[in-house]
């Protein structure tokens, strides 16, 4: 008898001590999307096998250990109020002499979050739809999918321009500024390669819009922001070269015609502006040669023959300096 409760108890030892070595010991935090421990998230464990529970908790830290894990393939979530409950599955199964240490960090996030991501997707696909439209020549489609995106996302500075750009095209002036407006209003946070290119073609685009509003002053400003933006577009430099000999701003205007040809030798009405800034200085020469230029650009415009004039007139002017400067030479009477 004695003999066979030694044996017992033999057996009953070796038992627990093959048992333990199947044990696991599971630890890590639960954090939000912020980093931030969550305190009281439950974690349940179950063994797919037997279907037998081991639930843990976090403490004020976020942190939960959990030691004498049984080996088994468990199916598990992670939940905490007002957080969106988290699934995976862990293999605790593999056996060793030792116990298995095995670290599991895991992140929540609020329901309020999820939703936001929910929101983003359904936003990304209206914007991929707006543009798509947009590069069809459907404004109808872009707007309406672009208004879907403000109305999710009200500082969605992208889905602004593509609005204020379709009611430009429907000559909705009044309507399209406050849209591009928003566009500058709303620069995104952090580093964005894209935005850049944005701002300037809205500072491009309102420029245009004030100018056809006699607003001189504002669209000289738009073109301002936009030259700063993209220095090689000689067509800004033109728009802002023309407003300021709009306002008699005549060294501005020379400036920026002068930098406007520099990036385009060609361009026309560039030369024909700086052909009458050259006229008035009294730069005789130089005036002939801008509106002769201007005429080989564009032979068949509509203007050819009062410019001309305007150079027949000119030469006659030059002549007429040409003999006063004479006349008035030491020895002359």
């Amino acid at each position: 008898m004695k003999k066979l409760l030694i044996v017992t108890l033999v057996i009953a030892v070796f038992g627990a001590y093959c048992y333990s070595q199947a044990d696991y010991k599971t630890y890590g935090y639960v954090k939000d999307s912020k980093g931030k421990g969550i305190p009281d998230a439950k974690i349940t464990l179950k063994n797919k096998e037997n279907g037998r529970l081991i639930i843990i908790k976090t403490n004020k830290d976020g942190y939960y250990e959990h030691a004498f894990v049984p080996h088994a393939d468990y199916a598990v979530t992670i939940g905490k109020e007002g957080y969106q409950e988290a699934a995976s599955e862990w293999n605790l199964s593999v056996w060793s002499p030792k116990q298995i240490e095995v670290n599991k960090d895991i992140t929540l996030v609020t329901k309020a979050e999820l939703q936001l991501i929910k929101d983003e997707n359904a936003a990304n696909e209206m914007y991929k739809k707006a543009t798509e439209a947009l590069a069809k020549g459907d404004c109808v489609t872009a707007r309406k999918e672009a208004e879907g995106v403000v109305a999710k996302f009200p500082t969605h500075a992208s889905s602004y321009f593509i609005i204020g750009h379709c009611l430009n095209m429907e000559k909705k002036v009044d309507e399209a500024i406050p849209n591009y407006e928003k566009v500058l209003q709303n620069k995104p946070v952090g580093e964005d390669p894209t935005y850049p290119m944005l701002a300037y073609q809205t500072y491009y685009e309102l420029g245009v819009l004030y100018e056809a509003k006699n607003n001189t002053d504002k669209a000289i400003e738009a073109f301002a922001k936009a030259a700063e933006l993209k220095k090689d577009d000689a067509e800004t430099f033109y728009w802002l070269g023309g407003l300021y000999y709009k306002a008699g701003k005549i060294e501005e205007a020379k400036t920026n015609l002068e930098r406007t040809l520099t990036l385009d030798a060609k361009h026309a009405m560039a030369h024909q502006i700086l052909g009458y800034i050259s006229w008035n200085l009294k730069e005789y020469d130089k005036s002939i040669q801008y509106l002769r230029t201007y005429l080989d650009l564009t032979p068949n415009a509509k203007d050819k023959q009062g410019i001309e004039e305007i150079i027949k007139a000119i030469e006659t002017q030059k002549q007429e300096a040409q003999k006063e400067q004479a006349a008035q030479k030491p020895g002359k009477k």
